[in-house]
C-alpha cells in the first residue's frame, strides 16, 4: 500500500471525453488513446547501507513509450536517480532526438534499514507516432544542473524524464522533473494546458567527481490532445510528503511528473514520480492496466522552509 498525504481536498470534477475524432467520416483513434501500462516489479535490499537499483519496462512489439516513472510500495524511503525514456537498444548514453522511446529506464536509491518494492512502468501505445527531444546538462561535484528539452512547434509534450548516461551513476538523484507550458514558468501550466517541455534538474552528490552529465528527455507528438492536470501540495521542512493528480473521467494518464512551484535548489529531492491506475495502488497496478493519475513523493531537507510541488497528470482522451 502507497503512503498517503493527509488532507486531501475533495476529488476533481469528473468531466466528459470522447475517445475518437471523426476526420472524413472515418473512426481514428487519438494517438495514446490505446495507452497501457507495462509494468516490472524489483526490490532493492539496504539492510546493511544505501544500496541503489535498477530496472526497465519494455513497450511490447510496435508499441513506443508515451510516458514512465517509478513508485515504491509503502512509505517512500528512497531517492530517484534516474527516471526516463531510453530507445530500442536500451543504452543510457545513445538514446538521442528522433528516436522512438521503446523502454522506461529508472534507478533508485534505498535510505531505509530493509528491503524496499519498487515498480517501474512505461505507458505504452501502438497508435501514437511519438519522438523525443532531447538537452544534455552537467552538474559539478556537490552542485545543482537542469535543462529543458522542448517539442517543436504544433506538437506537445506527452511525456519525458531525466537519465544520468554516466555508468556507474555518480550517486545523483532528481530533484525536478515535469511538464511546463510555452511560457516556460514553473507554476504557469495549469489544468487543461498543452504541455510544450520537459524541465528536469538533478543534484550530484559525489564529491569524488569533477562533473556528472544529465540527459532530459521529452517525448512529443503532433497527433495528440493530451492537456495537464495539476495537483499542488506542500512539504514541510523536514518531510516527506505525496499527493496525486487526477485525469477527468473518460481520459487516461500518457505522462507526468513533479515540479517545484518556483525555481529549483539542491535541498529536496524526488522519492516516487509515475502512473497509477484506478486503484491507486502501486502493488495492484499492473501490465495492462489503463493509468488514470499520477502520482509523486518528495523530500524536503532539514533546516529550510516548507515548499510547494506540482505533481501533473498529462491525459488523453
Amino acid at each position: 500500500m502507497l503512503f498517503r498525504r493527509g488532507g486531501r481536498g475533495a476529488a476533481l470534477a469528473a468531466l466528459s471525453a470522447t475517445a475518437l475524432a471523426l476526420l472524413g467520416g472515418w473512426a481514428v483513434a487519438r494517438a495514446g488513446s490505446d495507452a497501457k501500462i507495462e509494468a516490472t516489479a524489483f526490490s532493492v535490499d539496504s539492510t546493511f547501507g544505501f544500496e541503489s537499483g535498477a530496472e526497465s519496462a519494455i513497450c511490447p512489439g510496435h508499441k513506443r513509450a508515451l510516458g514512465g516513472g517509478i513508485v515504491q510500495s509503502g512509505f517512500p524511503e528512497g531517492a530517484v536517480q534516474s527516471s526516463g525514456p531510453l530507445d530500442w537498444t536500451g543504452r543510457r548514453a545513445e538514446t538521442r532526438d528522433g528516436d522512438k522511446a521503446k523502454q522506461w529506464y529508472a534507478s533508485v536509491t534505498n535510505y531505509s534499514s530493509g528491503v524496499m518494492d519498487f515498480k517501474v512502468f512505461a505507458i505504452c501505445s501502438a497508435d501514437s507516432t511519438a519522438r523525443l527531444e532531447t538537452q544534455v546538462f552537467r552538474t559539478e561535484s556537490n552542485q545543482t544542473g537542469h535543462a529543458v528539452a522542448k517539442c517543436a512547434a504544433g506538437k506537445r509534450a506527452l511525456g519525458g524524464g531525466v537519465i544520468s548516461p554516466d555508468a556507474p551513476p555518480n550517486d545523483p538523484v532528481v530533484i525536478a522533473s515535469g511538464p511546463r507550458d510555452a511560457s516556460g514558468e514553473f507554476s504557469a501550466i495549469d489544468d487543461g494546458d498543452k504541455a510544450k517541455q520537459w524541465y528536469g534538474a538533478a543534484y550530484n552528490n559525489n564529491s569524488g567527481v569533477d562533473h556528472s552529465k544529465f540527459r532530459v528527455f521529452v517525448i512529443c507528438a503532433a497527433d495528440s490532445n493530451a492537456t495537464a492536470q495539476r495537483t499542488r501540495f506542500d512539504v514541510d521542512s523536514p518531510g516527506t510528503d505525496a499527493d496525486y493528480a487526477e485525469c477527468p473521467a473518460g481520459r487516461r494518464a500518457v505522462g507526468g511528473g513533479v515540479i517545484p512551484s518556483s525555481r529549483p535548489v539542491r535541498r529536496f529531492y524526488v522519492r516516487a514520480s509515475g502512473p497509477l491506475d484506478s486503484t491507486s495502488e502501486m502493488e495492484s497496478t499492473e501490465d495492462g492496466d489503463r493509468a488514470t493519475q499520477w502520482y509523486a513523493a518528495v523530500f524536503n531537507y532539514p533546516g529550510g522552509q516548507t515548499r510547494s510541488f506540482d505533481v501533473l497528470a498529462l491525459c488523453e482522451s
